[in-house]
């Protein structure tokens, strides 16, 4: 039987997988993730180790495209 979107745990990550997951420095990561006005997705910190989960980060850099595309047109 095939597994549905929301059957299907999120992809967790710390800092450094993520920024080479980005092509971004973890400077530029730690930068966006203080800019309020960018909204990045919030991290999970467990033990002071921050976790964050990929399919939203994927979601938030998708809908940041559509924006820039809707603002340009």
């Amino acid at each position: 039987m095939p597994r549905h979107q929301e059957d299907v745990p999120p992809r967790w990550v710390r800092n450094r997988a993520l920024a080479d997951y980005m092509g971004i420095t973890e400077v530029t990561l730690w930068r966006w993730k203080r800019n309020a006005k960018l909204s990045f997705p919030p991290a999970a910190e467990i033990n002071g180790i921050e976790y964050n989960d990929i399919d939203a980060v994927d979601a938030w850099m998708r809908a940041r495209v559509v924006n820039r595309a809707t603002e340009a047109a």
